[in-house]
């Protein structure tokens, strides 16, 4: 007999679902685009390419701590997926 999930298990699947479904779109459109380094992303998307959550790049972004991004408006937020490759870059930890 199946055992019953916790609605706390059940909303971190439903979000697991979610930032796939984030992750596959984002990736179909870098696969598609002429020029990858400029394909354009909203923060999920970001998050998701990332792979971390929204509310941690916002937070990182509001530190002056993340990626760069566009801002062409008063609440819209845009980063390239070049920014987000280089600022991993810039993160990375080489061991000997």
């Amino acid at each position: 007999m199946p055992t019953a999930t916790k609605p706390s298990e059940r909303y971190a699947e439903a979000q697991a679902k979610r930032h796939k479904a984030i992750y596959d779109t984002v990736w179909q459109r870098i696969n598609a685009a002429v020029d990858k380094d400029m394909v354009t992303m909203t923060p999920d998307e970001a998050a998701a390419y990332l792979n971390l959550t929204a509310a941690f790049l916002n937070q990182l972004r509001y530190k002056n701590e993340g990626p760069t991004y566009l801002k062409p408006g008063a609440k819209t937020v845009i980063y390239l997926k070049k920014d987000l490759d280089d600022w991993l870059k810039k993160i990375s930890v080489t061991t000997d």
